[in-house]
């Protein structure tokens, strides 16, 4: 045997050779085949590789005897997959080589005749599993002619669980998730797709909705759940009662968190009363409003070592309701651990002609300012009040951020609006090393001259500043205000400009040119600088 061949046969380099030739395509997966034809030690280390991850079943249907199936063409002129003589199917090869996928996406295929997925299903000798080592299912079939088939795929072994539900009619639904209950409940990850906004959300029957709740509390090992869809009060409640669940993305109407919260208050203190969210680290909820209700559920979490949160409301909210809720935030089981904070009110583009509230982000911040490991902080808002001094308390107080994104998206009437200047960002770079990213309405019309700059930055400083998105910026001197911004962020590598519809377009495409005269001039500077 060759020292080339003997190489091969280490498990660490042959894995690292095959998985580089299956991520290189049809050509990488095609020369692996070719390996495996060479011995009978080839053949056993390179099958699990080509089987591991298959985005389609025809590779294993085609194992089927071949005097059972062909490929025809449907409707619309595509190669499909088709079986003639179901009574004779043998499933010898098929179940040997499906011993060895552990992945399969499924996302809408169409080289498979739905009858051929019917008569897989009925042809199916029963005993085991199609695919009974499955570890990572992605079904995203909505169709009412191939969803059924999900049912011959879910098994025990499934890890993960990936699924798009719009437009499956309720029957269908409810039969997934009865099936999951009894087949596929030790999942550690559950996503559940919709493609549909939070307000055009399809409704659920009862029935649905009970189902999936029964499925949640069999998961028991189930870690992070992720679902485009409105939740019942129950399935709420399955998810908060789960031992291990680290991460949860909640979408409810405002009926939902209502029905939920009495049902909290209504139990708690008494025997019946059970933990919620023990172990959450990372929580995203979208709601229609925030409200008495909102709070109560955020109190309810139980978790020490939540460290992420996100919050959507649907309706414009004032600032002290909003103050509120992260005044829970800051004094919860969590106050040492959370980190990451993105809040985000409804906002409309900029076309609403109504007054919209301002949220005082000086006062919706006071809470959050005496934590000093926040790394990350998002607001979005119709309309937010940015002033100089909210970012020399950020600067401040939060030493270790390294993402600032505030932005007002609307249209704000009968509000003074000022925003920060460049000489407003100083405070920021200098306090903050680790910055990556910042988005922020900026007035870059008045820029410090020269010798202002040398006082205020003697040098360069040492922010790690890559990104800048700058929103609704007034600009005069470009020239300026790159050389501002090479001092303030010396690694600044993405510069990028956003001006509101509203602007008069001959002033619009004036600030679009002298941004890009910026972005040209650090552009140049990144490119000659030492390596």
């Amino acid at each position: 045997m060759s020292a080339t061949h003997r190489c091969l046969l280490v498990n660490e380099l042959f894995r690292t050779i095959s998985d580089e030739l299956c991520s290189d395509g049809r050509t990488g997966r095609d020369a692996l085949a070719q390996l495996s034809r060479t011995c009978k030690t080839m053949h056993e280390a390179v099958t699990p590789v080509l089987w591991e991850n298959m985005t389609s079943l025809v590779p294993l249907l085609k194992l089927l005897p071949r005097d059972t199936w062909c490929e025809g063409k449907d409707a619309s002129g595509r190669t499909t997959f088709q079986i003639h003589t179901p009574d004779r199917l043998r499933w010898g090869r098929f179940q040997f080589y499906a011993e060895h996928v552990r992945r399969l996406v499924w996302c809408h295929c169409d080289d498979v005749s739905p009858f051929a997925l019917v008569a897989v299903a009925a042809s199916w000798p029963g005993e085991g599993y199609l695919l009974p080592r499955l570890r990572n299912l992605r079904w995203w079939e909505t169709r009412a002619t191939h969803f059924p088939f999900v049912h011959n795929l879910l098994s025990p072994t499934i890890r993960c669980l990936d699924i798009k539900v719009s437009t499956v009619e309720s029957k269908l639904l409810k039969e997934l998730f009865d099936n999951a209950t009894k087949n596929c409940n030790r999942v550690t990850i559950l996503r559940i797709h919709t493609d549909s906004l939070y307000d055009q959300m399809p409704v659920h029957t009862a029935e649905v909705d009970n189902a999936l709740a029964r499925y949640l509390r069999s998961t028991t090992d189930l870690g992070v759940f992720f679902a485009e869809m409105h939740l019942s009060a129950s399935c709420m409640e399955a998810l908060a009662e789960l031992p291990k669940l680290t991460g949860a993305e909640i979408w409810a109407l405002q009926g939902d968190m209502d029905t939920l919260v009495a049902r909290i208050r209504h139990y708690q203190g008494t025997a019946a009363d059970s933990h919620r969210f023990r172990a959450l680290s990372i929580l995203s909820m979208k709601v229609d409003r925030l409200d008495d209700n909102t709070k109560s559920f955020l109190q309810s979490i139980e978790s020490d070592s939540l460290d992420s949160v996100k919050i959507h409301m649907h309706m414009s909210i004032d600032t002290l309701i909003a103050e509120q809720h992260l005044e829970i935030l800051a004094r919860g089981p969590s106050r040492a651990t959370l980190a990451y904070l993105e809040i985000e009110f409804e906002c409309f583009g900029g076309y609403s002609v109504l007054p919209v509230p301002c949220i005082d982000l000086a006062q919706l911040l006071r809470p959050l300012l005496p934590l000093p490991q926040m790394r990350k902080l998002s607001v979005h808002a119709e309309g937010l009040a940015v002033t100089p001094r909210v970012l020399r308390d950020i600067a401040n107080a939060w030493k270790d951020l390294t993402t600032l994104s505030l932005v007002s998206c609307g249209i704000r009437r009968g509000v003074d609006e000022t925003s920060p200047t460049l000489e407003d960002l100083v405070p920021l770079a200098r306090a903050c090393p680790a910055l990556h990213q910042l988005q922020l309405h900026v007035d870059a019309s008045a820029v410090p001259c020269p010798a202002e700059i040398d006082r205020m930055l003697p040098e360069p400083t040492q922010c790690a500043l890559l990104s800048f998105h700058v929103l609704q910026a007034p600009i005069t001197d470009p020239e300026r205000v790159a050389a501002f911004l090479g001092r303030t962020f010396p690694h600044l590598r993405e510069l990028t400009e956003y001006s509101a519809v509203s602007l008069l377009p001959e002033v619009q495409i004036k600030w679009e040119a002298d941004w890009d005269v910026v972005r040209e001039i650090l552009q140049i500077k990144t490119e000659s600088a030492p390596e």
